[in-house]
């Protein structure tokens, strides 16, 4: 074998080597482009706000479009329980409506703390 037959050989072995690595480096090119699809998340608007609205005068409007049996079925309770457990809970919103606290501290007073050393 002569000098020029190896030498085309390196040549073209280095070529096959670059082809190698611009093929793995564009495969995980690709990898890493699947991986950020995959990891977003798209938002689904579920309309729970209007839901509520919704459900709340089926239910418990004026001229309600279920009646109270439904209710009962849905819920395992009657109207009038369904109500009290709703008017009477201390969810966060009714605790913050009905503190004297936080209403001070929306109007800037700050409340009396007595301190001695």
């Amino acid at each position: 074998m002569s000098d020029s037959e190896s030498g085309d050989s390196d040549v073209q072995d280095f070529k096959d080597l670059d082809m190698i690595f611009e093929l793995a480096r564009l495969e995980q090119q690709q990898e890493e482009e699947e991986a950020e699809r995959v990891r977003h998340r798209n938002y689904i608007y579920r309309e729970r706000v209007e839901a509520e609205a919704r459900l709340m005068v089926d239910y418990f409007g004026p001229r309600p479009k279920y009646p109270d049996y439904y209710l009962r079925l849905q819920y395992r309770m009657s109207r009038k329980q369904f109500l009290d457990i709703v008017s009477g809970a201390n969810n966060d919103l009714n605790v913050l409506n009905n503190s004297p606290l936080f209403d001070d501290l929306l109007d800037g007073i700050d409340p009396v703390a007595p301190f001695e050393c």
